[in-house]
């Protein structure tokens, strides 16, 4: 039965592990549970993040515009915390890839096998970071796109009129905010798996540096 890649990724460094004789079975037995724990935890955060983020999406009923803007402020605070939440675990997941592929180097010396088995990690935690990164801001960038629409939509609602305050003034007096600087930590967050990949090999690379 033919293996897919990441598969392959997994045998060849638990099938190391088992070589190198330094591990007893229950040893073993205990760091493959871990292992799949983990794998586990971040096959599921995708599912949870869209689970979590389309119950944000979810129609209300006719209500008044301020009552729809207070939930929608709601909506919004619950689609951030889904997103934090998702991007922790995914990071879990890429520090996880990242230390799992190092640690074979230990038993590679300082050749060049070593070198190109340290940029292989490299180049693996970097691409699944981007691509959860790339998953999670796919997500959350329509959905809110959609509650500022549907933000807007109650604010027209409000004032039917051609005279009306301005509207994401009267909007933040709702907790809702296009602002830059406040939706600074939720591109921190979106970005966190990419950067997790990319400073934790940086760092694993320094450390075999000064070692």
């Amino acid at each position: 039965m033919r293996e897919n890649s990441v598969n392959a990724i997994f045998h060849l460094t638990y099938g190391m592990l088992e070589a190198s004789g330094y591990f007893s079975p229950s040893q073993l037995a205990v760091i493959l549970g871990l292992v799949t724990l983990v794998n586990l935890i971040t096959a599921l955060a995708p599912f949870a993040i869209i689970l979590a983020g389309s119950s944000s999406m979810t129609p209300f009923k006719d209500l008044p515009p301020d009552q729809v803007l207070h939930l929608l402020e709601g909506r919004f605070s619950h689609l951030k915390n889904a997103v934090n939440l998702g991007s922790a675990m995914l990071l879990i997941g890429v520090m996880h890839m990242l230390t799992w592929l190092r640690w074979p180097v230990v038993f590679l010396g300082q050749g060049k096998l070593a070198e190109e088995a340290v940029n292989w990690s490299f180049t693996l935690s970097m691409y699944w970071g981007a691509v959860f990164s790339l998953m999670v801001i796919s997500f959350y960038v329509p959905c809110t796109l959609a509650l500022y629409t549907r933000a807007k939509h109650e604010f027209n609602r409000s004032f039917p009129s051609a005279e009306h305050p301005d509207l994401w003034k009267y909007l933040e007096g709702f907790g809702i905010s296009r602002d830059p600087i406040r939706q600074l930590p939720q591109v921190i967050a979106m970005l966190t798996p990419f950067l997790g990949g990319s400073v934790g090999a940086s760092l694993a690379n320094l450390g075999m540096l000064s070692g």
